[in-house]
């Protein structure tokens, strides 16, 4: 049994209810979809806060950290139900090829606001495993089932969060400092890359997810696009231009600038003159 396992399994295998304040700040080895089923609460999560009640589900990632405080007069009740790491990203491939990297990229967890009726057929559907402690006791059938409804779970959380996902701060953040310190004319994009702490390829998949079009041919245009602001400094030659962008040869540069914008550098900055 693997780590993750191990640290799931402490209570139930599948999934276990919590009728106290659980207000110890912790992170888990595995994935953790948290439904309030009753009551309300504080749920403090990467320090920041944010009030849950009845039908709100959340999907935490093993990164993410929290703990609650109970707001509600109501006794207080939540469902945890458990996923590992390696059934998450088999749920995520059936939903897309970058589907875990994206639930990965987010500074905050998915959620999603449920109906009374969902609620309740959800905390229904786990009240048969409340009672399994004994994860090597249960059949293959328990437990295939019980995947295939954690990932009708997150598809409903993906998708819903899916339609309002915003461009990742780290990724935000690291285009805002191509653009404005230049990085684009001292570093390699392998070297970008580097920077977000993602292998090369989950990180054009993710580029590509939210700027529709490779890291590569970003790079390019913007390069080309600010050398139109080098073009109009007319003591500067297009042969001193080509080399300050990065370009092995001035003829690569030209080409490029002219399939992007219909016209060579030189006639460019004439017709700017």
């Amino acid at each position: 049994m693997n780590k993750v396992e191990q640290i799931n399994y402490r209570h139930n295998p599948f999934t276990y209810k919590i009728e106290w304040e659980h207000s110890m700040e912790h992170d888990h080895t595995f994935f953790e979809i948290v439904l309030i089923i009753r009551s309300s609460a504080d749920h403090i999560v990467n320090g920041i806060t944010s009030r849950v009640s009845r039908g709100d589900m959340i999907l935490l990632r093993p990164k993410d950290r929290h703990y609650f405080k109970i707001t509600g007069k109501e006794p207080y009740l939540h469902r945890d139900i458990y996923v590992t790491q390696r059934d998450m990203q088999d749920i995520c491939e059936g939903i897309s090829d970058d589907a875990y990297e994206i639930l990965e990229a987010q500074k905050m967890p998915f959620s999603i606001k449920l109906n009374g009726l969902q609620t309740d057929y959800i905390d229904s559907f786990c009240h048969k495993y409340d009672d399994i402690i004994d994860y090597t006791k249960t059949g293959k059938y328990d437990r295939a089932f019980f995947k295939a409804f954690c990932s009708h779970l997150v598809c409903l959380i993906y998708e819903n969060n899916l339609l309002y996902t915003a461009i990742p701060i780290w990724l935000s953040e690291l285009v805002h400092d191509i653009k404005n310190k230049k990085l684009f004319l001292t570093n390699t994009v392998d070297e970008l890359v580097q920077r977000t702490g993602y292998s090369h390829t989950q990180f054009c998949r993710l580029f590509k997810r939210y700027f529709n079009t490779t890291f590569s041919q970003y790079l390019t245009d913007y390069k080309l696009d600010y050398s139109l602001t080098l073009l109009a400094d007319k003591s500067k030659s297009i042969l001193e231009i080509s080399s300050h962008l990065g370009y092995d040869s001035t003829s690569y540069y030209i080409t490029a600038f002219k399939k992007r914008f219909g016209v060579t550098p030189h006639r460019y900055r004439i017709s700017r003159l």
